[in-house]
């Protein structure tokens, strides 16, 4: 089971943020890093803040529908391994309930696939 809890936290990968070095501040700061935000054409300026906002707002720019209709597959597709893993995590596998929600998740995040072609 060690190993099969390390493999699901790959999903870490996906992580929003991640740590880089702010020469103005002299130190390491959160940024924004959210795969689907950029798809969409949304980036954070500047460091993030306690709250979750970044420092000075928020810059959108237009992209092409196809992105967002990526970006929003992806978003379908993370959420329902996001709740297989955490039942995992959690050792929900052997319920009944866990079992046919993981699959209710699946369906739900293959409809959204379908429904942004």
């Amino acid at each position: 089971m060690r190993k099969l809890k390390s493999d699901l936290r790959t999903l870490e990968w996906m992580s929003e943020y991640r740590t880089i070095h702010d020469p103005f501040l002299g130190k390491d700061v959160q940024i924004s890093d959210n795969l689907t935000d950029r798809l969409r054409g949304k980036y954070a300026n500047g460091p993030m803040l306690p709250n979750g906002e970044p420092e000075f707002g928020w810059h959108q720019f237009d992209t092409p529908p196809i992105q967002h209709r990526a970006a929003d597959r992806i978003d379908a597709l993370v959420k329902a391994l996001q709740f297989i893993a955490d039942g995992y995590d959690n050792h929900d596998v052997n319920h009944i309930d866990f079992r046919v929600k993981a699959y209710q998740v699946a369906l739900d995040a293959l409809e959204t696939i379908k429904e942004s072609s």
